[in-house]
């Protein structure tokens, strides 16, 4: 039976590592997660705390986690800090290693478990914590180990956000498997192009990172370069595969996974569009069967948390949500996105079908559905935005017509394109902002 790490074991794990951080060792960070733990305890936090952490550099990033860890505290990492309700009463330590303490810094409930939370994107409604194991963490980064023969030697380069689930889960792997990381933001596409064309052997990007580093002027190096180059939290189109292949002479791995579990496949270059890959070690497809099609089901490695506030036992196994068909080599294909029923004012509606009817509009190149608390009212809306150019009120008007009456009374709002995060998805709080300021719901 494998052995229950707590999370101060985390971070003397990590610190005892042979893992670099740059050209440094990763224990170089122990003075400022020194430092980082007196704010800390200054501000009351202890077991059980929640504690928000704004992204950092690499070393002053992970200083932090480590600091939280040590006092059996439990990291929030962020961006920006979310608009949760928790969040606002959990500690924050910024990336200026300021520290501002919650009104009450006591124990979170049912976190004894929980190594990080993570927000989700919060696609319909509003963005939720989930919780990753401390079993699920570590088993993530075998997984990666595995998956991406990670050894010593490697150097890992992230150019994508270490607060997103994806970015976390490849630098916590690198880091358990003593590489070496590199994971600066990509400010500039040349500079970062130079890393491929340099000394990066493994390379963590989004898709939309990888269109704009296979657009920098260039040729395949006569170097080593990458001999892995990664797209998680996307899907790899074949024109930016080809393309990618053109400007580095390597074709694009996947990554496949859910803030709640972590990654769990994993698929090697070269692979069609809609494939996913094979499932990670640790994990095994429990439908659909191989040759059929359904919804795509796995038994993992660790237990799932869940979501913080969410009643339920921890369950290996997860339903992920997506209709897949599993071929007879064992890779995973990907149909489409099965979404669930949405809660607008404690009645189920299908955003699935508002946003199907609304994209069929000619000129719509995306709509995003979001459900919003009616300021002042104790009453919710939900919203479409549709993005695209040249679009006909009068055909969306039409679309909306038709619509069944739970969904009929949908908001629109009009935009040339959806706001997208670094990571390539749906920035949330920009479209949030953009339908507040559109429909004149901030003040």
């Amino acid at each position: 039976m494998t052995r229950a790490w707590t999370r101060p074991e985390l971070a003397t794990r990590l610190l005892d590592g042979q893992a670099r951080i740059g050209a440094e060792p990763i224990g170089m960070v122990a003075s400022v997660m020194a430092q980082n733990r007196r704010l800390l305890q200054d501000a009351g936090v202890s077991t059980g705390s929640v504690v928000v952490v704004e992204e950092a550099g690499t070393a002053d990033f992970f200083a932090a986690v480590l600091a939280v860890w040590s006092l059996d505290a439990v990291p929030l990492p962020c961006r920006t800090v979310p608009d949760i309700s928790l969040a606002q009463s959990a500690v924050l330590l910024d990336a200026a290693r300021q520290v501002r303490p919650a009104a009450s810094a006591a124990p979170t409930a049912g976190l004894d478990s929980t190594a990080v939370l993570h927000v989700t994107s919060g696609t319909t409604g509003t963005p939720k914590l989930a919780r990753r194991g401390i079993a699920s963490v570590l088993a993530e980064a075998e997984g990666y180990r595995r998956g991406l023969t990670l050894t010593a030697e490697d150097r890992v380069y992230i150019p994508v956000p270490l607060a997103h689930s994806y970015g976390w889960g490849v630098a916590f792997g690198a880091l358990m498997a003593g590489c070496q990381l590199d994971a600066p933001p990509m400010i500039h596409p040349r500079r970062a192009a130079g890393r491929l064309d340099g000394d990066a052997t493994v390379v963590a990007v989004t898709a939309s990172l990888a269109r704009l580093l296979a657009g920098v002027a260039g040729s395949v190096g006569t170097g080593s370069g990458p001999r892995l180059v990664m797209v998680g939290a996307s899907q790899v189109k074949a024109t930016l595969d080809d393309a990618f292949a053109d400007r580095f002479g390597l074709r694009l791995a996947r990554n496949y996974g859910s803030s709640e579990t972590g990654a769990t496949f994993i698929g090697q270059a070269g692979l069609p569009e809609d494939a996913i890959g094979r499932p990670m070690h640790g994990v095994t497809v429990l439908a659909p069967v191989e040759g059929q099609s359904g919804e795509l089901r796995l038994r993992l490695a660790a237990p799932v948390e869940g979501h913080l506030g969410e009643s339920g036992a921890a369950t290996s196994e997860w339903s992920t949500g997506d209709l897949v068909r599993q071929d007879s080599t064992g890779v995973v294909r990907f149909i489409a996105r099965l979404r669930s029923m949405a809660r607008l004012n404690d009645r189920s509606i299908d955003v699935h079908g508002v946003e199907q009817a609304l994209s069929g509009v000619p000129g719509a190149a995306g709509v995003f559905t979001l459900i919003l608390a009616r300021p002042g009212a104790d009453t919710e809306d939900l919203y479409a935005v549709v993005a695209g150019t040249g679009i006909d009120p009068e055909q969306v008007e039409s679309r909306r017509a038709s619509l069944p009456d739970g969904t009929r009374s949908v908001r629109i709002v009009y935009c040339d394109s959806l706001p997208t995060a670094p990571n390539g998805k749906i920035d949330r709080a920009r479209t949030v902002e953009l339908v507040r300021a559109k429909w004149g719901l901030n003040g």
